[in-house]
C-alpha cells in the first residue's frame, strides 16, 4: 500500500518540480505532452500551458521532434531508459540531453514517459547525469503518485 503523503509534501514536491532549473515533462501513453515545467517551456518559447495536449512534433524543429517521438515510442514499448544528446538548445543556446524514462501508476503499469532535459554546456561526468537522472525520477513518480 502506497505511503500516504499530506498536502504540505505534495505542495513541496509541485513547487520542486516547477521551479527546477532543467527542463522536466510527463507525456502520456499518446506521446502528447500532459505537464512541462517553466525550463522545459524555454526551450519552446511558449508557454507552460501551450504545451499541454501538443505532440513534440507541434513545437520543436521537424529533426528534433522526429527523434523524441522514436524515443517516446521505446520507452513506452519496452521501458528502456533512454538518454541522447542534441535536443533543443536549453538556456544560452547550447545542445541540452535529453533522458527518457517510464512513468507508472499506482498498480506498476506503464502510464507515461518523463523527460528530463539537462543543459549540455559543462557536461558533469556520467555518472553525475545519471544519478540526477534517478533523483529527478523518483520526484516525478512520486509527484504523479499524489496526483
Amino acid at each position: 500500500m502506497p505511503r500516504q503523503r499530506d498536502p504540505s509534501q505534495a505542495a513541496l514536491v509541485d513547487m520542486l518540480m516547477r521551479e527546477a532549473p532543467v527542463g522536466l515533462a510527463l507525456f502520456g501513453p499518446d506521446l502528447r505532452f500532459r505537464w512541462v515545467n517553466a525550463a522545459l517551456a524555454r526551450v519552446s518559447g511558449r508557454p507552460e500551458a501551450d504545451h499541454v495536449g501538443k505532440l513534440p512534433a507541434d513545437l520543436w524543429p521537424e529533426d528534433v521532434a522526429s527523434r523524441a517521438e522514436v524515443a517516446l515510442r521505446k520507452v513506452l514499448g519496452d521501458g528502456t531508459p533512454i538518454t541522447e544528446p542534441g535536443y533543443p538548445p536549453a538556456g544560452a543556446g547550447t545542445a541540452a540531453d535529453a533522458s527518457w524514462f517510464p512513468l507508472h501508476d499506482a498498480a506498476g503499469a506503464r502510464a507515461g514517459v518523463g523527460l528530463v532535459l539537462l543543459d549540455g554546456a559543462g557536461r558533469a561526468g556520467e555518472e553525475e547525469i545519471r544519478r540526477s537522472e534517478e533523483r529527478y525520477r523518483s520526484l516525478v513518480q512520486g509527484g504523479a503518485q499524489v496526483v
